[in-house]
């Protein structure tokens, strides 16, 4: 199955519109990281939405860095 991801991912990426696959085999312990086997827990959330974000952070700083910047506006206080 995880050739089948990797497989589809390299077709449907493209430098308009990249698409990846994120590995959360890598680091997961079934019996610490669910409650039930299947379902994820906080912890295996978190390890979840680690993998996600460490994934995307080179896309999103890339976004980042080309967003025109606008000048903030600072609160008066009296």
């Amino acid at each position: 199955m995880r050739w089948r991801v990797t497989q589809l991912t390299g077709l449907l990426n493209t430098p308009k519109s990249p698409v990846i696959a994120v590995n959360h085999h890598r680091g997961w312990r079934q019996d610490s990281d669910t409650f039930d086997g299947v379902h994820p827990n906080p912890w295996g959330q978190h390890k979840m939405a680690e993998a996600w974000f460490n994934a995307m952070r080179p896309f999103v700083e890339r976004v980042w860095r080309a967003a025109p910047r606008r000048a903030t506006l600072r609160a008066r206080v009296e």
